[in-house]
């Protein structure tokens, strides 16, 4: 990264096959892939140098009952985009094998029953949750929601879903409005 160049902000977000990491220094945008966050970490760490912060798509602890304050407060300021964060379910409920038994336990302990969406990010979710004292070692890390972040930037949330042309076109309209042009990259 270059000496005029801002902190360096490492995104992530788990994949079919691993973790996809976008640095950004203020000016150039990198990516760069790993099969564990651990390793994906460590790799943008020996490549780049130091990050000022992560920011990880993925849920940043796990409540023992009812349902995180996140991710409450998050889908409240989402509108018609809600449904994009998912309830995280309990730890307890996480460390089940089966979703069903799953979402009766974390039911039992004041949350809703778990999705699919959820269900299907569950080793994402326990892998994180592993690795984040490790990862705060390295760098201050944060959890974010892409439609929030839209949401703060826009001033409302995005009428469009992200899969659409116009979601897609008005998304990378506000980066490059925040100087992050992704067309430019």
């Amino acid at each position: 990264m270059s000496r005029d160049a801002g902190p360096t902000v490492l995104g992530v977000d788990g994949c079919s096959r691993g973790w996809a990491g976008i640095l950004w220094d203020t000016r150039v945008l990198r990516g760069v892939f790993a099969v564990t966050l651990i390793e994906l970490v460590e790799h943008a760490v020996a490549a780049y140098g130091e990050i000022s912060v992560i920011g990880v798509d993925m849920p940043l602890g796990l409540a023992d009952q009812g349902t995180r304050a996140a991710d409450v407060l998050a889908r409240r300021s989402l509108g018609p985009r809600a449904a994009s964060i998912f309830v995280t379910p309990t730890r307890a409920a996480m460390a089940l094998p089966q979703r069903a038994e799953a979402s009766e336990l974390n039911r039992s302990l004041g949350g809703p029953g778990i999705t699919a969406q959820a269900w299907a990010l569950r080793p994402k979710v326990l892998e994180v949750d592993a690795a984040a004292p490790a990862l705060r070692a390295v760098s201050r890390m944060v959890e974010v929601h892409p439609e929030v972040s839209f949401a703060r930037l826009a001033g409302r949330p995005l009428p469009h879903p992200k899969r659409t042309w116009a979601g897609a076109a008005e998304r990378r309209a506000l980066l490059a409005a925040a100087g992050l042009d992704l067309d430019a990259a």
